[in-house]
């Protein structure tokens, strides 16, 4: 009798171990499962997993944790949503009002480089009218001193004719040699008032030249200057916005680690406990 009863519990309880390893089996596939789904923030799957794995296993506190935790991130993801929004907005709006400056910077520099191009063209225009002021001036000069030369010339005829009765042959002489001298003086003062007119209408293109250089040298440097701001500005807050996405996704990644090793830490923990109870039991009988 003490025999039969003793072999019918050993069949029992080979029964519930096979009956509890097949369990175990398919508790660990569907937290396993739960959990895949919770790192990849399927939520609402990794619940139905947990919850399917209590079915097996009712207390298994690690599936109930991840429960609340991905009940929690259910009710939390909407506002993330919109602070991330919100962010992105603020990003937008910060590219938009650079955008805007820098275009109204490039707008002035245009209207300066405008301004400029039609004050060359006026003071173009105003030497072209200056030399040929200058040119008219000069030929009413020469027109005057060729006309006080031709009376002279008269005057000087007239004498010479007075002074032909009286000295014929001296006088004409006199006033050939008089003529070839005033003749030689006209020419060189000519020449001395051509010389003078040309360089001082070379050095005021000289000036006006170096003058022009220096407007665009300064306004290429301006160009140049903004264009450099612009994208030093431009470069400093896409550096800055990679920074911060950066940091938030080392953040996230150090979490999941973290929760991560803490559950497998549980799970290990629980599987270890549940294989010494059973041997405790055994031990016991």
């Amino acid at each position: 009798m003490k025999k039969t009863v003793l072999l019918v519990l050993a069949v029992l309880l080979f029964r519930q171990a096979t009956l509890f390893a097949w369990d175990a089996e398919k508790m660990n596939r569907l937290f396993l499962e739960g959990e895949a789904f919770y790192e990849k923030r399927k939520y609402q799957e990794a619940i139905r997993k947990f919850e399917e794995a209590l079915e097996v296993y009712p207390d298994n506190v690690f599936a109930q944790e991840y429960i609340k935790k991905a009940e929690e991130r259910l009710r939390l993801e909407p506002m993330e949503e919109r602070k991330k929004e919100k962010r992105e907005e603020i990003w937008q709006k910060q590219d938009e009002k650079q955008a805007k400056i820098f275009l109204k910077k490039q707008q002035k520099i245009l209207r300066i480089e405008e301004r400029q191009r039609v004050g060359e063209e006026r003071f173009k225009k105003l030497m072209k009218l200056r030399q040929q002021r200058e040119e008219l001036r000069l030929a009413q000069k020469a027109s005057l001193e060729k006309l006080k030369l031709q009376e002279k010339d008269s005057l000087a005829q007239a004498k010479k004719m007075e002074e032909e009765i009286q000295q014929a042959m001296q006088k004409a002489e006199a006033s050939a040699r008089l003529i070839q001298k005033q003749q030689e003086i006209a020419e060189d003062d000519q020449e001395k008032l051509r010389e003078l007119t040309e360089n001082k209408f070379k050095a005021e293109q000289e000036k006006l030249k170096a003058k022009q250089d220096k407007y665009k040298r300064a306004a290429e440097e301006k160009i140049a200057e903004n264009l450099k701001q612009a994208a030093e500005k431009e470069a400093g807050l896409k550096k800055a916005k990679e920074e911060k996405i950066r940091k938030e996704q080392e953040k996230l990644k150090a979490k999941e680690e973290r929760y991560k090793k803490l559950t497998e830490e549980k799970i290990k923990k629980g599987m270890a406990e549940k294989t010494k109870q059973p041997e405790s039991k055994e031990g016991a009988q």
